[in-house]
């Protein structure tokens, strides 16, 4: 679909595996990594990083918050609510091997 906001996988598996240990351990230490993190994304989907709260609110809420109750034991919960926005989920790591 032209036009589609683009989500890079590494990223978001990156900001999911840290608000994971955050919300596991409590340490305040993991949080600008993991803000970090989703400025990055932001900025690789928006071209600004004025949403990265945008990513850390949602991910947050999936992995942390009210439906980390529920046993979500994959990231493809994160891939399947972004989807559901209209965003794709590239994975450039897999284009960059196809590449080789």
């Amino acid at each position: 679909m032209k036009g589609m906001k683009r989500i890079n996988k590494a990223m978001s598996d990156e900001l999911i595996r840290l608000t994971r240990k955050y919300f596991k351990t409590g340490d305040t230490d993991i949080l600008p990594a993991k803000n970090e993190m989703a400025v990055k994304m932001a900025e690789y989907t928006f071209g600004k990083e004025i949403y990265w709260n945008c990513f850390t609110s949602l991910i947050d809420a999936i992995y942390g918050g009210v439906f980390s109750l529920v046993s979500i034991s994959t990231n493809k919960a994160a891939y399947d609510v972004f989807t559901t926005l209209g965003f794709e989920i590239v994975d450039e790591r897999e284009a960059d091997q196809c590449k080789d």
